[in-house]
Formats: C-alpha cells, sequence, structure tokens
C-alpha cells in the first residue's frame, strides 16, 4: 500500500484507523455522542491515509502517533451503521504509541478490548478485530 487514495466511489466512506494492540487487546474510543466504541482515526479527506491517520489520531488522543511507525494492518467494508445504502471502507494501520493516548474533548472514554468485547462495538470495529482474532493479532 502506497498509502495513497486512487479515486473516490459513490456511495463508499473511506475511513483510516490506528491499530494499537497492548496485550492482545486493541484501543478503542467512545465518543460523547455514542454508546459504541469504535477504532482510533477517521474519514479519508485527502490523497495520503497516512496523513489523514496522523491527522485525525492526533487530533483525538494528542500526539500519540508518529506515522514514520506505521505499517499495514488490512482493511474491511460493510455498510453504515447509520445507513446501509453507504459503504464504509477501514484501512487499519499498526503503530506503537509514541506517548500515552491522551483523549479530546470529543472523546468520552478510552478503553483497550478484546475481540470477544463486540456488544460494546461498532459493527465495522467489530468485523475489523474479528479478522485480527483469527489472525492471532488480538485475543
Amino acid at each position: 500500500m502506497t498509502g495513497m487514495v486512487e479515486r473516490a466511489t459513490p456511495g463508499l466512506i473511506r475511513k483510516v484507523v490506528w491499530l494499537h494492540v497492548v496485550d492482545g487487546e486493541a484501543l478503542c474510543l467512545r465518543s460523547h455522542r455514542s454508546s459504541q466504541f469504535y477504532l482510533p482515526g477517521g474519514i479519508v479527506e485527502g490523497p495520503d491515509d497516512r496523513d489523514a491517520l496522523y491527522r485525525h489520531v492526533n487530533a483525538q488522543l494528542g500526539e500519540a502517533l508518529d506515522v514514520t511507525t506505521l505499517s499495514p494492518a488490512g482493511s474491511v467494508s460493510a455498510p453504515s451503521d447509520e445507513d446501509e445504502q453507504v459503504r464504509i471502507e477501514l484501512v487499519g494501520f499498526f503503530a506503537p504509541a509514541s506517548r500515552l493516548p491522551v483523549p479530546s474533548a470529543d472523546i468520552a472514554e478510552l478503553r483497550y478490548l478484546r475481540a470477544d468485547d463486540a456488544v460494546r462495538m461498532s459493527t465495522l470495529t467489530r468485523i475489523f478485530l474479528s479478522q485480527l482474532e483469527a489472525a492471532n493479532v488480538v485475543e
């Protein structure tokens, strides 16, 4: 993966997510507007996945991510939880934390979750962590 987005597809939202795994658990966030946890990251709005990930994660968690340490973690896609006419693609990257993540005002809670915590996660987070569990990356 080059980190470049080739073109936008109608009805598809592309998001990049940070997979920070510690002791078999992935760092997840919950906003004040939701009861579900999701992986840190956000929508790709420019030509480069890595720049988008850096921008979103550092806005959510302070200067916790160093893009020079990113490695591809795969991708998943599924219909949006809010609108089944829209598909969301998550493109994940592994990286260690460059410092302790500190939630921004928009983030209600940080939690390290296992794949079996599925009831607490958004659909795509659950699918991604299940895929990583099958690959023995998370528990």
